[in-house]
């Protein structure tokens, strides 16, 4: 594990575990990343086979996201269920009740949580909720580029939580810049270069805030990413 104040960028291909007989949930790569100021990180992916629950519906201190790589997931709130479809995502609040459940396929999703330890004020009074990128608009930042904003607001943790999915052709990307709050990359889609690196989906890269970092887009087919940008609380 990464010392506290050791890293400012990580990339890693996400292992997506193998179906295990008479296992229905099973758990691929997992991290933790500790930040300055009591914060954490923590990621992992996970399969689950079809109609199956990986655990009754519960609550945790952390923030979470869901971003489904394929097959819908069913989120299962405290009164009502929300269908998950490949291509958005779903945010759980601190502190509420929630569950999922794959449909009629296993499916295979990549959980994001964060937190910071003693934190103050009480969690926010809502439940999960779903994005819904088929009625966004695309914003068309340049030639080949088109991002759609998900998520944009406040969180217990977060002065700002803004979710976006990125889709980019071939040969399209960014030069190095740094910004001013961390970011999650969510690559579900494509082969992309960071930092030298080249690296295919499913893949999480990481910047902390302030850190240089590019991208670009190889292969012929585009690629499709969500980046999650994490606006720290003072």
């Amino acid at each position: 594990m990464p010392q506290e104040t050791a890293w400012q960028f990580h990339l890693a291909p996400l292992d997506v575990p193998s179906p295990c007989h008479g296992t229905a949930w099973t758990i691929g790569s997992a991290f933790d990343l500790p930040m300055p100021g009591g914060w954490r990180l923590h990621w992992h992916v996970s399969s689950l086979a079809a109609g199956a629950v990986p655990h009754p519906r519960h609550r945790h201190p952390d923030e979470e996201l869901i971003v489904p790589l394929c097959a819908p997931l069913d989120i299962v709130r405290e009164a009502d269920v929300l269908l998950l479809q490949p291509g958005d995502a779903a945010f759980h609040p601190s502190e509420c009740l929630h569950t999922l459940q794959a449909g009629e396929r296993r499916a295979t999703y990549v959980v994001l949580r964060w937190r910071k330890e003693h934190a103050e004020g009480a969690p926010a009074d809502d439940g999960s909720m779903v994005t819904d990128a088929a009625a966004a608009t695309p914003d068309p930042v340049a030639p080949g580029w088109l991002r759609t904003v998900l998520i944009d607001r406040p969180t217990r943790f977060l002065s700002r939580l803004r979710v976006h999915r990125t889709e980019m052709a071939a040969g399209c990307g960014y030069g190095w810049h740094e910004d001013d709050h961390d970011l999650a990359i969510v690559l579900v889609r494509g082969t992309v270069v960071s930092m030298t690196r080249r690296i295919a989906a499913p893949a999480i890269l990481l910047h902390r805030a302030g850190s240089l970092h590019d991208i670009r887009c190889e292969g012929p087919e585009g690629a499709c990413w969500f980046a999650v940008e994490l606006h720290r609380a003072a």
